[in-house]
């Protein structure tokens, strides 16, 4: 699964990206890369089982309501419930990253109908998710990053700030966006809310909870180097004379 896994990823524009990158300075991962580069081909990743599909579906316990957008099944709570008595953290985040790809990712029947992620890196990643657990604990920050990217900044959002345009540049993603509305909210009541319960925390991983510092982390490098880059940056104008900031 693994090798098949790299073999489509590197067959993607993103996968070329990195591929690129990694020439610069990293001759050893060249080296083990380049025998799995498929320039010019396609490549097909390997597939969930449709049986382990529908166990995701099921247990997600995500229920549509007719004349509301669909949040998919994704988004349900029995996913995201990350308590011990349900099973162990590697099975949990598995089976979480592995429907997140499916959902935001895919172009079947499982695709969701409401966020929609944009790097196509991922669309190949749900089999090998659903196998390795280290390997989707790394790629959930970047999963999370990119959906909340995939709401366009609007500025709108920062009628009300003093200096909008650096706050547009900072943002990941649009800050009313669906995107950003589901997922504070299950990170809410499903990591951060229950870390912060002094009864309840005893009762879900603490990998979990470090998954979710982590990604919330990894957000705030992001927007810190966003800050740091813009190009909309003004002069305090009460700044003292000669005193760098």
């Amino acid at each position: 699964i693994a090798l098949d896994t790299v073999k489509a990823v590197l067959a993607t524009n993103d996968g070329l990206d990195v591929w690129n990158h990694l020439t610069d300075f990293d001759t050893e991962s060249k080296a083990l890369l380049a025998p799995l580069l498929a320039t010019g081909k396609r490549v097909i990743a390997p597939k969930v089982d449709e049986q382990y599909v529908d166990e995701l579906k099921n247990r997600s316990e995500c229920e549509h309501r007719t004349g509301e957008q669909n949040p998919s099944w994704c988004w349900g709570e029995g996913l995201w419930d990350c308590r011990k008595e349900k099973g162990t953290f590697e099975k949990w985040i598995c089976d979480l990253v592995c429907a997140l790809v499916l959902c935001c990712y895919g172009k079947s029947e499982e695709a969701s109908d409401s966020i929609i992620g944009t790097a196509e890196f991922f669309s190949h990643c749900a089999s090998i998710c659903a196998k390795e657990s280290e390997f989707a604990v790394a790629i959930f920050p970047a999963i999370v990053f990119d959906l909340l990217q995939s709401d366009p900044v609007d500025d709108k959002d920062f009628t009300y700030a003093q200096n909008r345009k650096v706050c547009s540049d900072s943002a990941i993603g649009r800050v009313s966006g669906e995107a950003n509305k589901i997922l504070t909210a299950k990170f809410k009541r499903n990591l951060i809310g229950p870390a912060a319960d002094g009864k309840r925390s005893k009762n879900i991983h603490p990998k979990a909870v470090e998954v979710a510092l982590d990604t919330l982390d990894f957000l705030r490098i992001s927007t810190q180097a966003n800050f740091m880059n813009s190009s909309n940056h003004k002069q305090n104008m009460n700044s003292l004379p000669g005193r760098l900031y």
